[in-house]
């Protein structure tokens, strides 16, 4: 999980709810209410999370 979130600038809102733990409706719930707990951009249809914001949520460390 930590090497999925330094060696990419961002992972889909499926990957990040598997990796925060909630399910894939949970995620798009809170998405489409603005209340994802970190910041996600929306290009085009998609959900797109920053992996920065995914390791400040999880306090992880970015050792690259």
């Amino acid at each position: 999980m930590t090497a999925l979130l330094t060696d990419r600038a961002a992972v889909s809102l499926q990957e990040a709810a598997q990796i925060i733990g909630i399910s894939k409706s949970g995620a798009y719930n809170l998405a489409q209410s603005g209340n994802f707990p970190c910041r996600i951009l929306k290009v085009g249809g998609r959900y797109i999370v920053p992996t920065a914001g995914l390791r400040e949520l999880l306090d992880i460390t970015a050792t690259a």
